[in-house]
């Protein structure tokens, strides 16, 4: 087992070439197909975590609605 780490990365003389994509918005209908396909290739746990994941996302709609929310709420206080 090697104890020391190479200075250069051994994976740079590949040739490897990436270019980043914007990240496509996903909404709930594609969710469920996306879950409803784990489902039947029995990959159960993917479709959770990908449900686990989209409702832990804060999504600028989310934000919009609970500034409307703290407004109103404001508005029947004062």
């Amino acid at each position: 087992m090697p104890t020391i780490m190479p200075v250069d990365n051994p994976f740079s003389k590949m040739g490897l070439k990436y270019k980043a994509k914007s990240t496509k918005p996903v909404n709930y209908e594609s969710l469920m197909r996306f879950v409803k396909v784990c489902d039947e290739a029995g990959d159960h746990s993917i479709g959770t975590a990908a449900m686990i994941a989209f409702r832990c996302n804060v999504r600028s709609a989310s934000l919009a609605d609970l500034a409307g929310r703290i407004t109103a709420l404001r508005k029947r206080v004062i």
